[in-house]
Parts: C-alpha cells; sequence; structure tokens
C-alpha cells in the first residue's frame, strides 16, 4: 500500500512539473528540453551497463542466502563500472566536435552537453535505487527518485521561472533537473549506506569476473528497452521540429500515467520473485502474479477511458491550447498502456527468475519492430506515427514475453490466471 501510494504522488508531482514546463517554455523550448533528456535517457545504458535489474536480482538474492559481504563487494564494484562507462561517454563531445558531426534541429551542441551531465548522475541514482529494491527496502528506493527528485525539481522550475519571469528556456530547465537528480542521489547515498552499515566489510574485495558475463544479457535487454521506450522521440526530433517533440512529449507523459500502476507493483515485486523462484515456490507465484494484474488491470480501466474519451479536453486543460494536436497520439498511446497492464509484470517474472535471454531474444523482436515502424511512418505521420511504432512495438513485446513466462515457468501473467 505504501508504495502504492508514493507512485500516486510521484505520478502528480511529474505530472505538474510537466505541466508548468510545457506552460511556461512553450512547444518549442519544452520540445528541445525534452528531447536532450532523452538523449541523456538513452546514454545512461551505456553507463550502467544494465545494472539496475541485474542488481535487484543479484542483492536479493545474496540476501537470502546470508551472503552480505557480497552485497558490499557489489555495490562497491557497480559504482566502479558507472565511473568507467561516464568516463568513455565524456569523450564524445569532443569527437563530435574535432569531427564536425551534425546534430538534429532539436538537439543544439550546448543542450547535448548539458545533458551529458546528467548520466553519472542518472546511472548512479538508478545504481543505488536497484540496490535498495534488493535489500526490500522498496519504499526507501521510490522516496528518493520517486517523491525527493520530482519533488525538488517542481520547486526549481516554479522558484527559477518566477525569477526568469517567462525567460526561461530549455538550458533553465536541465540545469534544474542536474540540481534535482543530485539531491536525489545524496539522499539515496545515505539510504544505502545506513542500510549496509552493520554489515561486516573486512577483506572486501572489488568485483567477480562472473559478474561481468551475467551483466551482459542484462545490458542487452536495458539497451534494446531503452531503444523501444525512446527511439520513437529520438526519429521523431530527426524529422520533425522541436515543437513535434513537444506535443508528443506531453502526450506520452500523460498516457504514462497508466504505466504508474504497473511500476509501482514491479518495484515491490522484483525481490520478492527472485525469492520465490530461489526457493521454487511456484504455487505462491502464481497466486502473487494474478492477484497484482487483477488489481493493476482493475486500477488502469477508468483512467484509461478517461484519457481516451476526453483527450482533447484533457490536454487542453492541463497543458493549454498550443498542446493540443497530440490528441490523437494520446489516444494511441492509452490502448498501448492498457494492453500492457493487461499482460502484467512479464519480463520482471523472467529477468528475475534467470530466463533473462528470453526477455533479450523478445525485446530485440520489438526494438526492430520500433525502429522500423518510426523510420517509416514519422516522416510521414510525424507524431501519431511515433505513436502507432511505439504502440505496435510494445504490444507485441507483451503478448510473446507472456507467453514466455507461461512456456517457461508454468506462470499465467494476464488476470485469467490462477489464485
Amino acid at each position: 500500500m505504501g508504495s502504492f501510494l508514493i507512485k500516486i504522488i510521484t505520478g502528480f508531482l511529474t505530472l505538474t512539473t510537466s505541466v508548468v514546463l510545457a506552460r511556461t517554455l512553450g512547444p518549442k523550448e519544452y520540445g528541445l528540453y525534452s528531447y536532450a533528456i532523452t538523449v541523456a535517457a538513452f546514454l545512461t545504458i551505456f553507463a550502467t551497463f544494465g545494472l539496475p535489474d541485474f542488481l535487484t536480482r543479484q542483492v536479493s538474492i545474496y540476501q537470502t542466502n546470508g551472503d552480505f559481504l557480497y552485497v558490499k563487494r557489489l555495490f562497491r564494484w557497480s559504482f566502479i563500472v558507472v565511473l568507467i562507462g561516464t568516463t568513455i561517454l565524456f569523450s564524445v563531445p569532443f569527437i563530435i566536435s574535432f569531427l564536425n558531426v551534425p546534430l538534429p534541429d532539436s538537439l543544439s551542441f550546448e543542450l547535448f552537453v548539458f545533458a551529458l551531465v546528467a548520466v553519472p548522475l542518472m546511472s548512479l541514482l538508478a545504481v543505488l535505487s536497484s540496490v535498495l529494491r534488493g535489500l526490500k527496502l522498496v519504499l526507501l528506493a521510490q522516496m528518493a527518485n520517486g517523491i525527493i527528485r520530482p519533488l525538488v525539481l517542481l520547486i526549481l522550475v516554479i522558484v527559477l521561472f518566477l525569477i526568469f519571469e517567462g525567460g526561461a528556456n530549455a538550458k533553465t530547465a536541465i540545469v534544474c533537473q542536474l540540481i534535482s537528480l543530485l539531491i536525489a542521489f545524496v539522499v539515496c547515498f545515505f539510504f544505502v549506506i545506513n542500510a549496509t552499515k552493520e554489515k561486516n566489510t573486512n577483506n572486501c574485495n572489488l568485483g567477480d569476473k562472473r559478474w561481468l558475463l551475467d551483466l551482459l544479457p542484462f545490458f542487452l535487454i536495458g539497451l534494446l528497452q531503452i531503444i523501444n521506450s525512446r527511439v520513437d522521440i529520438l526519429v521523431l526530433g530527426f524529422f520533425r521540429e522541436s515543437t513535434s517533440v513537444g506535443n508528443y512529449q506531453v502526450s506520452l507523459r500523460l498516457a504514462e500515467l497508466v504505466s504508474f500502476i504497473l511500476i509501482s507493483v514491479n518495484g515491490v515485486f522484483a525481490p520478492v520473485v527472485a525469492e520465490l523462484k530461489t526457493k521454487n515456490d511456484l504455487v505462491m507465484l502464481q497466486k502473487m502474479v494474478t492477484k497484482s494484474v487483477r488489481w493493476v488491470t482493475c486500477l488502469a480501466l477508468p483512467l484509461c477511458l478517461a484519457l481516451f474519451v476526453f483527450s482533447t479536453e484533457i490536454l487542453e486543460f492541463l497543458f493549454g491550447s498550443e498542446y493540443v494536436a497530440g490528441d490523437n497520439a494520446l489516444r494511441i498511446f492509452v490502448v498501448g498502456q492498457f494492453v500492457n497492464c493487461l499482460m502484467g509484470s512479464v519480463a520482471l517474472l523472467l529477468n528475475m527468475s534467470g530466463h533473462q535471454s528470453d526477455t533479450l531474444r523478445v525485446t530485440g523482436l520489438s526494438a526492430i519492430i520500433n525502429i522500423s515502424l518510426s523510420l517509416l511512418l514519422v516522416p510521414m505521420y510525424g507524431i501519431n506515427g511515433a505513436a502507432i511504432a511505439s504502440v505496435v512495438s510494445l504490444v507485441v513485446w507483451n503478448v510473446l514475453l507472456s507467453f514466455l513466462a507461461t512456456m517457461r515457468l508454468g506462470i499465467h501473467t494476464t488476470p485469467l490466471g490462477k489464485v
């Protein structure tokens, strides 16, 4: 219940911040800001190298087996991986400048550098949150990334934009984002240190060769997932002006309210899946899966209906008349998100039970579908084409993973499963 409440607060804060940003910046500057943050999120996967899901699974397993020394070792080793990854990424602006590589109109070189600074903060915050989830301190993980970060961002946005009196731009918004990330990182770091301070750290050697091998499928899954979730915006920003990106982003942000319900369940569910699979208690696992997906579906249905039927009115009321061009895209997104909720926690179920290779193959297929459809539809249909490409790949991904969960584990992931 606490996790769900935090997700409700997170959704409210995130939506409120998006509304304030969109109304203050306007579609063009908001599109520039959104595109830069999307690029940063895309690059984060190369800094984390698949660590978040891997950490949640491994920390949960080590804690269940009482191997607390490995938890500490893994935590420190993860920081080294992120630092190496971000160091390599910081060389990218110099390469772009040296080779005079052209950037799309939706991303200037200056905004790209600003966004790149966010990568290490995003990466380390993801690592810390995953460690907390693995330790079953889910509420603490959600508080740092789900409440403190968006709350600080909202306060900064309101204060700074009042100071600038309407003269704020995309760079100002990114600076606010960086400050909120830094504060959330410090708080989350304190949570992790406090949760592990009683554990023995003597003779804590760094690294384990097996971890790098185990990380590879998680990295590939994460890369393909970020492609699936971000390629539509990247392609849209490449072919269309930043105003289209701004309209698309507000529609996507509204539709993501539906996914908050499923994400809140996943945050609590991840360490429990790993634990039950370790104990081979598949009966209890099926009961938990069925109950959770039924709750998610019941909560998602009225929200989906409201967003689908009143999409134009909701966009105009929250974001202004400049953004109503995204009403059809919002309807398309809502259909995809409802299917996502119906299928349940499919990827998490497979990843936490050691079947991440199945997730990798399916995610690769859906990424190919998403990229192909985006390149085909965006030049012709703009934001609606990008939304169609995203939703088709999402539906294919969910249906195939649900089938594999049933085949590999005997777990039915939809609301029709047994209790």
